[in-house]
């Protein structure tokens, strides 16, 4: 039974060869300095932070965490001293710039100080294309080490290790990838689906459908990007499909039944969008006076 599971399962592309970019989440190592409840909580204590007038060991001692090092002061790595970080923070002439949201937890939006010499592991080159706030990421990991296969989330927002799953951490597959002007923001920029194109043919090929590349299609004729994406939350939040896959969900990446039934498509499409909203909290049934 297991081998016909297996082989059932493996005729299926894994979500690393679905979508071209994607990373884990920011690792600050420094949570307690650049993550806040709100924009005004992480502002107070950047200001505190950067003043000169409180010591080093004042704020080492109300902000980092202890040793991971004896060669190193509390809080401080080979790659970074909280005097060095305290003084590039001082030096920064508009500090708000680069505060984001950011998925911490499922349904826990916090605010973030992104700024690279404050944190870690930011991942640029992925987070960067969610910093506008125009865009969709697929949260997942490569394994599951707790008693559910419960690793599937999304977000408008850069996310952090833990945000999805927290027993092995978490990674993110943004949906467009922008192309413009600029490192970091993508006001203006173009962006194109972060999809294989061998993927995209696979689905044209079953369906019959037409692909657009920019959201979503009538499904009678077309199909989109976040059609794709909504059907594949649909099937990874079926407990059917985490149940019968339980095994193989706990030991590498999700991969994605397809379907050539265009009426399940549709359908799939369906529940995944009403899920993927509920998820992103701005689903219209969340709008009720309190």
């Amino acid at each position: 039974h297991k081998e016909v599971l297996r082989s059932e399962y493996d005729q299926w592309a894994r979500i690393t060869e679905i979508f071209n970019v994607y990373s884990t989440g920011i690792l600050t190592f420094r949570d307690k300095m650049v993550v806040g409840f709100d924009n005004n909580d992480l502002k107070a204590r950047l200001d505190e932070i950067a003043d000169p007038a409180i010591s080093d060991d004042v704020i080492r001692e109300k902000y980092c965490l202890g040793r991971r090092s004896d060669k190193y002061e509390p809080g401080d790595t080979r790659g970074w001293t909280l005097s060095g970080g305290r003084k590039m923070l001082s030096m920064e002439d508009n500090p708000a710039s680069h505060v984001q949201p950011c998925l911490y937890r499922p349904f826990d939006i916090r605010s973030m100080y992104y700024a690279d010499y404050m944190i870690d592991w930011p991942r640029t080159d992925v987070m960067r294309h969610m910093l506008n706030g125009q865009n969709l990421g697929l949260v997942s990991a490569r394994s599951n080490k707790s008693s559910q296969m419960d690793h599937f989330f999304c977000s408008r927002y850069i996310t952090e290790l833990k945000c999805g799953e927290s027993t092995t951490g978490s990674y993110l597959f943004p949906l467009y990838v922008y192309v413009g002007e600029g490192e970091m923001q993508f006001d203006s920029g173009e962006r194109c689906p972060n999809l294989k194109v061998e993927f995209i043919k696979t689905i044209v090929e079953k369906l019959g459908l037409i692909f657009v590349e920019d959201g979503k299609g009538d499904l009678e004729r077309t199909f989109g990007a976040e059609d794709i994406f909504d059907y594949s939350y649909a099937i990874f939040h079926s407990p059917t499909y985490r149940t019968r896959y339980e095994e193989f969900l706990n030991t590498d990446f999700p991969r994605l039944p397809l379907t050539s039934g265009k009426a399940l498509f549709k359908a799939l499409v369906s529940k995944g969008a009403q899920l993927v909203a509920l998820h992103l909290m701005d689903a219209p049934v969340l709008d009720v006076e309190s």
